[in-house]
């Protein structure tokens, strides 16, 4: 058996591998010019940023020393509620007919089929 190879066809697939090696090249120089974008906007928005940060702590400052004490808070960060101080105790049930729990206990049983615990179940929630 001889190899016989067509010119034709290893001309159009070199075409075609020189189309997609520029086709690579273009994408990457669009990659390359993106990330340059972004870099910049990156840089802009951290000194303009960094510039009003600057602004708060000096009307802060202004405003420390007129006596009103105010202090920045960290983004994401709140205080604890504050209950009122009593635990709610564990109540009569309606559908157990028993004490220990409350019918919100049973809010993930399917609605209208509210039906008392098993006494597994009672075991597992501790009751």
């Amino acid at each position: 058996m001889t190899n016989v190879i067509d010119n034709s066809k290893t001309a159009s697939l070199i075409a075609n591998l020189d189309q997609l090696a520029q086709i690579e090249k273009e994408a990457q120089d669009f990659r390359r010019a993106i990330a340059a974008q972004r870099d910049t906007i990156v840089e802009q928005l951290t000194s303009q940023a960094e510039t009003h940060l600057a602004a708060v702590n000096a009307l802060l400052t202004q405003l420390n020393q007129l006596g009103m004490e105010y202090k920045p808070l960290a983004l994401g960060v709140c205080k604890p509620a504050k209950g009122n101080g009593t635990k709610r105790e564990s109540g009569h049930c309606d559908i157990c007919n028993m004490d220990g729990h409350d019918a919100r206990s049973h809010r993930n049983q399917p609605m209208g089929a509210k039906t008392p615990f098993t006494p597994a179940e009672l075991t597992a929630r501790g009751l």
